[in-house]
């Protein structure tokens, strides 16, 4: 291939990643308009605010999007530091790379963030720019299986980068109060008899206690301050918890610290970071909904007077133990003996990767359109046992 037409391929990759990017972000962003491209960013996105306009002291904040066009998976993209990181070496939340490949027939689409790029890609110092080989890319970990969760996750992003951006007019630092305690009005230095003997020396006492507990406000306000602005709960509670321990009997402050909220949101985080890492968190969460659905229509079209309190529901939940990939789902109604009505709410009749048989003591629980649905508990019970025979009793498999 000559170099006229390999400088027409590349244009006419460009292009197809730019359409396709733009088509994928313009459901859910208004898309900004610039005639020079000199920064690299191929698109500017903002939140739908209407509210909110460009000219506004506390402007809305941009997301940067650069659309990208991989060939084949031998083809190498190169972004500049300064895109991925910002002055303080931190990745930037307002800012991805949407890799696009395939023909008409089969085209895919990663998204990467700039946390992506900064974790896991390789940063040439010599030229300040991160290398993005497509092999790398062209894994579960990154590809785009599910629109909305793609577009929820950049907006989220961009929401926490305005955050950054606008806390520094939420809070003021305190300023210590710099005085002589000595100063009092000179009509109470004049020495007569008073019930306090000597005002100013009192006066003078209470003052420095005051500074003290101007001083430890100070320094309350300051892990206060850094409360409010974290954006991780498990990080946050553990800020709240040195709040608890330092002030809990010098200054009466509300109590934030919730050891189980603690426990909950790191294991929360560990989860996402566990399935993104393998590239199956995008197949989890349509698992979740597909297992909605189909109990759901089974519930829809069963007649509600055929059960009673001696009924239960029995769900076999079959999947692919590897990718978390939903195959099918059974769902019926059993009648159990009369002696087994106080016995356990719910259990499982069968947990192991791949197929989950799990069961529960019907309750009278209506969805908005009078159709029984199934208790929440039940379905946490579920999702975490598939995650748990994964992750932590199913190593052999993951390996």
């Amino acid at each position: 291939m000559d170099n006229c037409s390999m400088w027409l391929k590349s244009m006419q990759n460009g292009s197809i990643g730019e359409m396709r990017t733009k088509a994928f972000l313009i459901d859910r962003f208004w898309i900004l308009e610039r005639s020079v491209d000199i920064h690299g960013a191929d698109f500017i996105i903002q939140r739908r605010l209407y509210g909110k306009n460009i000219l506004d002291t506390e402007l809305p904040r941009f997301g940067v999007i650069q659309a990208k066009f991989s060939e084949n998976e031998n083809t190498y993209h190169y972004i500049s530091k300064e895109y991925v990181l910002d002055d303080e070496n931190n990745p930037r939340k307002e800012f991805f790379v949407i890799i696009n490949t395939g023909d008409e027939k089969e085209h895919r689409m990663f998204l990467l963030s700039a946390e992506d790029i900064f974790e896991n890609f390789y940063l040439n110092k010599s030229n300040n720019k991160f290398t993005i080989p497509s092999k790398k890319v062209f894994s579960s970990m990154y590809e785009i299986l599910n629109s909305k969760h793609s577009l929820d996750r950049i907006e989220d992003s961009i929401r926490c980068a305005e955050f950054y951006k606008n806390r520094n007019f939420l809070f003021s630092s305190l300023s210590s109060v710099k005085s002589s305690f000595d100063i009092i009005l000179p009509e109470y230095k004049i020495d007569i008899e008073n019930k306090f003997d000597c005002i100013p020396d009192f006066f003078k006492r209470q003052k420095e206690i005051a500074f003290d507990t101007i001083l430890e406000i100070e320094k309350a306000h300051e892990y206060l301050k850094q409360f409010v602005e974290s954006l991780d709960p498990a990080e946050g509670s553990c800020i709240a918890e040195k709040i608890d321990s330092i002030f809990g009997q010098k200054i009466c402050l509300p109590d934030i610290f919730n050891e189980e909220f603690y426990y909950t949101s790191k294991h929360h985080k560990e989860v996402i970071d566990n399935m993104r890492t393998d590239g199956v968190l995008e197949k989890y969460i349509l698992m979740r909904k597909c297992i909605i659905k189909e109990i759901q229509s089974f519930f829809i079209n069963y007649p509600i007077n055929d059960i009673s309190r001696y009924h239960v529901h029995e769900i076999e939940v079959i999947y692919n133990p590897v990718s978390f990939e939903f195959k099918s789902i059974i769902n019926s109604i059993r009648r159990i003996p009369e002696e087994e009505i106080y016995s356990q709410f719910n259990k499982f009749i069968k947990a192991e990767q791949g197929t989950i048989i799990f069961s529960w003591k019907i309750g009278i629980l209506y969805d908005n359109h009078g159709c029984l649905k199934m208790n929440n508990c039940c379905l946490i019970d579920i999702m975490e046992k598939i995650y748990e025979l994964k992750y932590y009793e199913g190593c052999e498999i993951n390996g």
